[in-house]
Order: C-alpha cells, then structure tokens, then sequence
C-alpha cells in the first residue's frame, strides 16, 4: 500500500514481552469491531498494547485522516503477520467502549491504538512456547502505512 504517515510507538500495557513490532506496517485488512473484541477477548493476558502517535507535525495529516477513516467505515486496521494480529484501532469512545476498554488518558487521547495479539495463543489465552524461537522487546518507532 500507499504510505500513510509515520508514527512512534510507545508500549501501553498489558503483555510486556510481545514479538517487535514490524518497522513497516501495511494495514492492509479491515476487521469489525466484533471480530476485533472476540479476538482480545480470546487471547486475554497476551494481548499487547501500544499507542501510536504521528512522529511529527509532517505526519499529522495522513495520521488524522487514517484515524478518521477508521471512524468513517466503523472498523478498525488489521496487519496480520506470522507472529501476531495487530489491531489498529482510533481513540474514538465509541470504539473503546465496545472493545471494554476505558477511554484515553489527556495525553493520549490523539493517539491510535495498536492491539498485538500473537499468532500463538492457546484456547486459554496463553501464549504456547515457542520452539526454537527468540524473543526479544525491542523499543519501538515503527511507520505505519
């Protein structure tokens, strides 16, 4: 896809040892907000949260217009990779409240929120071991597309 603006991530809690984000996300999906909610709530602890945040004034164009995008057509951003489902998701109170989240703090209530889920979750909502696999956090800045 086309870019659309880059951000910088900050973790916001939950799982604090996910797989890194990608430097380069396609949001290249759309999911319901149902399918989205079904899907945190089947993986449950392992589910990561970050904040994404335009990376600067010259990005705060596309960043709004792909916030309000989402709004627009009720769904939120999906990059599905091998390693986890990441949900991108706009600071809208509508979409919070029907994923059971609380609404932004002040300080980050302009921001996108991303929801890794990994690809390796059990019907418990905990992650399996991974065979032969490092893991590895990683501070994240990543650009989203």
């Amino acid at each position: 896809g086309e870019a659309c603006c880059e951000v910088v991530a900050a973790f916001g809690g939950g799982n604090a040892e996910p797989d890194p984000l990608l430097p380069k996300l396609d949001i290249d999906q759309r999911a319901k907000l149902d399918h989205c909610r079904e899907h945190l709530e089947f993986a449950g602890p392992a589910v990561t949260i970050w904040t994404f945040a335009a990376a600067g004034k010259k990005q705060a164009r596309g960043f709004a217009a792909l916030r309000s995008y989402f709004v627009s057509k009720q769904r939120v951003g999906l990059v599905d990779t091998e390693a986890y489902a990441l949900y991108v998701v706009p600071p809208d109170a509508a979409f919070l409240e029907a994923l059971g989240m609380d609404p932004l703090s002040k300080e980050k209530e302009g921001c996108l929120l991303a929801l890794q889920v990994p690809a390796d979750v059990d019907a418990e909502g905990e992650e399996e071991e991974p065979e032969d696999k490092d893991v590895a956090v990683e501070q994240a800045s990543s650009a989203a597309a």
